[in-house]
């Protein structure tokens, strides 16, 4: 019997296991692999992508011409079967460069899998592809996929004992202090209070996620994937959680931003709708939320879409 790893913490990276181009059809990590992969920051941070305005003069003039739109990832027809049933049923979405798409669904409808299955985490899909930039990285490691530019947090942090914010934020990459304080207020945190603060138990919920989105910032992915941040958060957090994934966007990365929450999905630039396994609708902020609460927040029969 297959069944998904329970939910790690961290961002994803391992270069001890998986490192082959190719993996087989339908291979699992053993559980111990698996669970390593998503307990460590990633090492290996690519510059972000920057998609600007070219700029043409025409005589003393000078013209803004905005380059065309371009997929940072597609997802096309992706399946997963586990026990005999569709977990991942055919299910196509594409994220554009420098885009916030939200993935809006009630617990247990295939969102938390749809990561692990872009991030490459324990299951290789049965069918479909994933394009990330351009390549098709649907049977990559986890490793290769870190290293083109995919970062994954997830909905419980790590917390790692003796290890400083400040040295958390560096291990990514080598950065200047500044870097790392404008990273913390990025996300609320005043650095002369949490530069020093150890990542453990001492932070509360709230701050602990902050962190984590913090180092995400400090990475400079291609493509954020950020499972349930905005899950078991204080009201106070919450401002400063979106403000961090706005502040994503801003630098280049494209963010898959992964909730059950009506609250953070007004950062999206589109929200798409997710039952069985399937993205059900896409559309603006507003009016997926609408329809969200409408047809989903109501339904008793979960999974299975009338």
């Amino acid at each position: 019997m297959r069944t998904l790893p329970a939910r790690g913490a961290g961002v994803v990276l391992s270069e001890r296991f998986h490192d082959s181009p190719e993996v087989p059809r339908g291979h699992r990590l053993p559980r111990g692999e698996a669970h390593a992969a998503v307990a460590l920051p990633t090492l290996v941070i690519p510059a972000p992508y920057q998609d600007k305005a070219l700029k043409v003069k025409r005589g003393s003039h000078s013209k803004k011409i905005r380059t065309e739109r371009v997929n940072m990832l597609q997802v096309k027809n992706l399946k997963l079967m586990l026990d005999g049933k569709p977990i991942i049923d055919d299910l196509s979405l594409n994220v554009e460069k420098e885009e916030i798409l939200a993935i809006l669904g009630i617990n247990g409808t295939g969102k938390t899998t749809l990561a692990y299955l872009i991030m490459g985490v324990s299951y290789l899909p049965d069918g479909g592809e994933v394009i990330f930039d351009g390549e098709d990285i649907t049977r990559y490691s986890i490793s290769q996929r870190a290293k083109r530019g995919i970062t994954l947090a997830w909905q419980e942090p790590a917390r790692f004992e003796g290890l400083s914010i400040r040295e958390y934020l560096s291990l990514s990459n080598k950065l200047k202090i500044e870097e790392i304080e404008d990273y913390l207020w990025a996300v609320g945190l005043p650095p002369s209070q949490f530069l020093n603060r150890a990542v453990d138990a001492s932070l509360s919920g709230g701050e602990r996620k902050r962190v984590e989105l913090a180092s995400v910032l400090a990475m400079r992915p291609k493509l954020a994937i950020l499972d349930e941040v905005d899950s078991g958060i204080d009201v106070v957090s919450l401002p400063h959680i979106v403000n961090g994934i706005a502040k994503m966007k801003s630098l280049g990365s494209s963010v898959l931003l992964i909730t059950h929450s009506e609250d953070t999905i007004d950062i999206a630039d589109r929200v798409s709708v997710m039952c069985a396994g399937k993205i059900f609708k896409t559309g603006s902020p507003r009016e997926m939320c609408q329809w969200f609460k409408q047809n989903c927040q109501v339904c008793d029969h979960i999974n299975v879409p009338d």
